[in-house]
C-alpha cells in the first residue's frame, strides 16, 4: 500500500508542478495573442491523446510523460509548415517572447509560495515550547538505523538527555565512532539502537552527524501570520538551496534526480502527514523555479532567456543553423544532467561514494 500511495502521490505532485509551470507560459502567450497549437503533458513526440480542443489549441497528454510543453508550432506538421509557424512566433517582439518564457518559472515560484501558505494555514507556526521529538532525514545514518520522525531520544550511552544540546554534544564527541541511543516511539516503548555518524565537512571542521533535527511543535497561525510565515519559509528554502552549491561534495550529497525525489515522496507518505506533502509540493516547485531559471541550458527557460537577450543586443535572431545547433547541444546537456542525477541517486541508494 505504501508503494501504491507513493506512486500516486508522485504522479499528483509531478502533474501539479508541470501543469502550473506550463500554465504560466500559456496564459502570458494568450495575453499577447500568440498562436498556441498545443498545451501538453509529456514530451513533443510519440503518440498523443487529445482531451479537449478550443478551436485553436489542442489540450493533450503525450506518451512520454517527462514534463510538458506549450506548442507554438504543430509537432506533427511537415517541416515547411512548422518553419512558417516558427517564423510567426519569432515575428513577435522579443520582449513579449521573453515574458512568455519567464512566466513559466514565475508560475512555479508562485505555486511554491502558495503551497507554503497552505502548509502554514494547516500546520500552524512553530511554538516556543521545548520538544524532545526528532525529525529524521531520509538516507542519513539515523534513518538507516530505523529511527522515525516523531520519536524521542531519551538516553545517549546510557545517560539521560533532558534537552537537545547534550545530544548534539555527545554525537560530535564520537568523532565518527558508533553511538548507542535509547529511543522512545509514539506508543511509549523504548528500544536501543546503534548509529555510526557521517562525517560532514564544514569549512575546516569535520563534524559527525546522524541526520536528525528537533521536530518543531506548532501552534495555530493567526490570520495575519500566514502570509509572512510562508514568505519566510520561501526565503529560508532559497538560502538552504544556495548552500548546496558551495562545493562539489555538497552538490553530490544533496542534488538528486527522479529516484531521489521518489524516495523523498516515499518518506512523506510513510509519515502519513498531508501537510508534509503540501510542504514537499512547495519545495519541489521552488526547486523547479530555480533550476529552470538559473541553469543556462538552452532548452531550459533560463537558456531561452539568454538567447532572447542576445537577440535583443544583436537586434536580429540567430540564424536557423546556429539555433538548431544550440538546441541540439541543449538537449544533450539536459539528457546528461538527467543521467548524472539518476546515477547519483543510484550510488546513494546503494551507499556508494
Amino acid at each position: 500500500m505504501i508503494l501504491i500511495e507513493t506512486a500516486a502521490t508522485f504522479v499528483v505532485l509531478f502533474g501539479l508542478l508541470v501543469y502550473f509551470h506550463e500554465l504560466g507560459h500559456f496564459l502570458v502567450a494568450k495575453l499577447f495573442k500568440f498562436k498556441v497549437y498545443e498545451f501538453a503533458f509529456g514530451m513533443p513526440f510519440g503518440k498523443k491523446w487529445r482531451y479537449w480542443h478550443d478551436g485553436e489549441t489542442e489540450y493533450t497528454i503525450r506518451a512520454v510523460l517527462l514534463g510538458g510543453f506549450v506548442g507554438f508550432t504543430e509537432a506533427e506538421a511537415d517541416e515547411e509548415t512548422r518553419e512558417r509557424q516558427m517564423e510567426a512566433f519569432q515575428a513577435k517582439p522579443v520582449w513579449q517572447r521573453f515574458l512568455v518564457v519567464l512566466a513559466g518559472p514565475l508560475a512555479s515560484l508562485l505555486l511554491g509560495y502558495v503551497a507554503f501558505v497552505g502548509y502554514v494555514a494547516l500546520q500552524g507556526v512553530p511554538s516556543d515550547a521545548p520538544t524532545s521529538k526528532i525529525y529524521v532525514m531520509a538516507g542519513r545514518p539515523a534513518a538507516k538505523a530505523g529511527l522515525k520522525t516523531g520519536e524521542a531520544i531519551v538516553r545517549v550511552e546510557g545517560k539521560e538527555t533532558p534537552s537537545w544540546e547534550p545530544l548534539v554534544t555527545a554525537i560530535r564527541a564520537t568523532q565518527g565512532a558508533p553511538i548507542h541511543l535509547d529511543v522512545r516511539d509514539a506508543a511509549g516503548a523504548v528500544r536501543s539502537v546503534t548509529i555510526t555518524p557521517d562525517i560532514v565537512q564544514d569549512g575546516a571542521k569535520k563534524i559527525p552527524q546522524v541526520g536528525i533535527s528537533p521536530q518543531l511543535e506548532f501552534r495555530p497561525a493567526a490570520t495575519g501570520e500566514i502570509l509572512p510565515a510562508a514568505g519566510r519559509m520561501t526565503w529560508v528554502y532559497f538560502q538552504e538551496l544556495g548552500k548546496i552549491f558551495k562545493s562539489a561534495k555538497s552538490v553530490k550529497e544533496n542534488v538528486g534526480g527522479p529516484i531521489g525525489i521518489a524516495g523523498a515522496v516515499k518518506q512523506a507518505v510513510e509519515e502519513g502527514s498531508f501537510t508534509r506533502k503540501i510542504e514537499m509540493l512547495g519545495m519541489l516547485s521552488l526547486s523547479l523555479f530555480a533550476a529552470n531559471l538559473f541553469l543556462p541550458i538552452p532548452v531550459f527557460d533560463g537558456g531561452q532567456l539568454i538567447l532572447f537577450a542576445v537577440e535583443a543586443l544583436r537586434r536580429r535572431p540567430l540564424s536557423k543553423d546556429t539555433h538548431l545547433k544550440v538546441v541540439v547541444v541543449g538537449w544533450g546537456l539536459a539528457l546528461m544532467l538527467v543521467v548524472l542525477t539518476t546515477f547519483n541517486d543510484i550510488l546513494k541508494f546503494f551507499h556508494v561514494g
